[in-house]
């Protein structure tokens, strides 16, 4: 054993790590930046390809044509594209780690006339259905709780915009059938004061729910068939929501926009009439920029129009 063998001191062990620790010291946050700029770069080049595949996918459906001026926009939903087999079912964000299915791709015209693609996280889209009108912005995407923002105004040929419709599917087709009534329990209509009943037509063997948005009492409805013949109905109730189920022969329904304020009198209401048996919260038939959006998911507006007389 060769005893002058001589290992590190202290002093030199202390130097070293030091020495180490001032590397590390100066090196963590480089690495860090490094990190940071590669998940940038694969996520720049990730919403690249989202805008590759939503290029392709406003092609196919003419949604381009809404890009004319700089600033204009278009929003696609990520799940159309995964629907259309433009881009894979599951994707994961670079810089979150989270799936993008039930993200928005906004899609707006720059400067130099090219497309600079944003990708949008809690929020949806809504679609303009001119419903045989042109509008020029077909698209845009809104935050729940929020309100609508800005609308585009459609035109159609020898037709006035009444405004946008919402989910309240009475409204979108219900038409006043006469002024002034309210339906009895045996489906006669007896005249009481200036109160409405609207008809609209409702499919055969489905499921509806009408829901009270402001009183405690349902609205009365009576459905007919084709004939005009009264096949099934219900009183008013002491229910803020009435579910029914159509009979197979069903045409329309007839109902009242009321509610029981006494045995005899029923002052108007808020209703509205939608498929299923799930009632949504209420929102407006007509919807303003100033409508809040109660929405959870992607959805259409459509445009209410009123025939210009000749």
């Amino acid at each position: 054993m060769n005893k002058n063998k001589k290992g590190f001191t202290l002093v030199e062990l202390i130097a070293v790590v030091a020495f180490i620790a001032i590397i590390i010291l100066i090196a963590t946050p480089n690495i860090i930046n490094q990190i940071r700029k590669n998940k940038e770069v694969r996520y720049t080049n990730f919403v690249g390809d989202l805008c590759l595949a939503a290029e392709a996918y406003m092609n196919k459906n003419d949604l381009n044509e809404d890009l004319q001026e700089e600033n204009d926009t278009v929003t696609i939903s990520i799940s159309d594209l995964i629907s259309d087999g433009y881009i894979k079912s599951t994707l994961t964000n670079p810089k979150t780690n989270a799936t993008i299915t039930n993200d928005l791709l906004e899609v707006k015209l720059d400067s130099n006339e090219n497309y600079d693609c944003t990708l949008l996280s809690g929020k949806v889209k809504v679609t303009f259905n001119p419903n045989g009108g042109t509008v020029s912005k077909r698209t845009k995407s809104v935050t729940v709780g929020q309100t609508y923002g800005t609308l585009p105004t459609p035109t159609k040929e020898g037709y006035t915009f009444k405004g946008w419709n919402g989910k309240n599917k009475f409204n979108k087709n219900a038409i006043p059938y006469k002024a002034y009534y309210y339906i009895k329990g045996d489906g006669t209509e007896v005249d009481y004061g200036e109160y409405s009943l609207y008809q609209i037509n409702v499919e055969p063997n489905t499921t509806y729910t009408i829901t009270n948005s402001g009183g405690s009492t349902a609205p009365g409805y009576v459905v007919y068939n084709s004939s005009g013949t009264r096949i099934a109905g219900e009183n008013f109730t002491n229910r803020k929501t009435v579910t029914f189920t159509t009979p197979s022969t069903a045409k329309y329904i007839r109902f009242s926009v009321v509610t029981q304020t006494s045995s005899n009198r029923y002052d108007k209401e808020y209703f509205q009439l939608e498929e299923g048996d799930t009632a949504t919260e209420y929102e407006p038939y007509k919807i303003e920029s100033s409508t809040k959006v109660v929405q959870t998911s992607n959805h259409t507006l459509t445009a209410i129009w009123e025939e210009n007389e000749t």
